[in-house]
């Protein structure tokens, strides 16, 4: 049990990571969005953010998805 708790910590880690590397880009790319209050961005900032890390979290949704499927696949 320790092991898939292990699994899915280091994927959730990754995929933290993941998202703050490219939100930092993302914002680097908005000159207009103060980092200091990411919280007050307005509905066409949060959309844009949206489309921007749509790829990333398709990605980590499969990847959550293929990891839960190995788990159930070793506990049979």
């Amino acid at each position: 049990m320790e092991e898939v708790y292990n699994r899915r910590a280091n994927l959730a880690q990754r995929h933290c990571l993941e998202a703050s590397t490219l939100f930092a880009n993302f914002l680097k790319s908005r000159p207009d969005i103060d980092p200091n209050f990411i919280d007050d961005m307005d509905d066409e900032q949060e959309a844009d953010w949206q489309k921007y890390s749509s790829d990333l979290a398709i990605t980590q949704d499969m990847e959550r998805h293929e990891l839960e499927i190995e788990i159930n696949g070793s506990e049979s």
